[in-house]
């Protein structure tokens, strides 16, 4: 399968110095549980049976439409599912709920699919004490502080492709801020 045929997601990206936070919450957990690393992300949509180069040209249309988000965090959660085992939920506010949409809807795909915002920490993380006492630990350190996103970028990655293997094709720049 070549990035041309494979599945692709579009992933909105935070700032530089909120990603590098992202990114130590990752590396923390994954030491901590045994569990993959990767860039630490929000998904605005996922498994998309789209060429990539088609993507690309409507993603691109999109994020210079759309500006900068600064988002609430809501919690640190956790789940049974494995791509939401444990994460920052995000407050779906107008203005992402609007690039949701209009990603979703370049993209070919239903724009009013559920829409759970939220950043990833660590994928397959069983319940259990040790996985809330992280969760209880991390909450703390998240309450009340936003993260701001800047760029949206298409991404060779799927459920169905091993996250060693996802690669970000390209990014954009969301337009500044209103």
């Amino acid at each position: 399968m070549t990035e041309t045929t494979s599945l692709h997601s579009v992933w909105l990206l935070a700032v530089p110095e909120e990603e590098s936070r992202l990114s130590a919450e990752v590396e923390t957990l994954s030491r901590r549980f045994g569990t993959p690393r990767y860039r630490p992300h929000a998904t605005l949509a996922g498994d998309l049976p789209i060429d990539a180069a088609g993507l690309a040209s409507r993603i691109g249309a999109v994020a210079g439409g759309h500006p900068a988000l600064t988002l609430p965090v809501v919690a640190v959660e956790t789940g049974a599912a494995y791509f939401r085992a444990f994460y920052v939920r995000l407050a779906a506010t107008d203005a992402l709920t609007a690039l949701h949409a209009a990603v979703r809807t370049a993209a070919g795909a239903d724009p009013a699919h559920p829409f759970l915002p939220h950043v990833s920490l660590a994928y397959g993380v069983p319940p259990g004490p040790a996985r809330d006492t992280a969760q209880a630990h991390m909450q703390a350190g998240w309450a009340d502080r936003p993260i701001r996103f800047d760029r949206i970028a298409v991404v060779r990655s799927a459920d169905t492709i091993p996250i060693a293997q996802w690669t970000v094709l390209q990014e954009w720049r969301l337009s500044a801020p209103n």
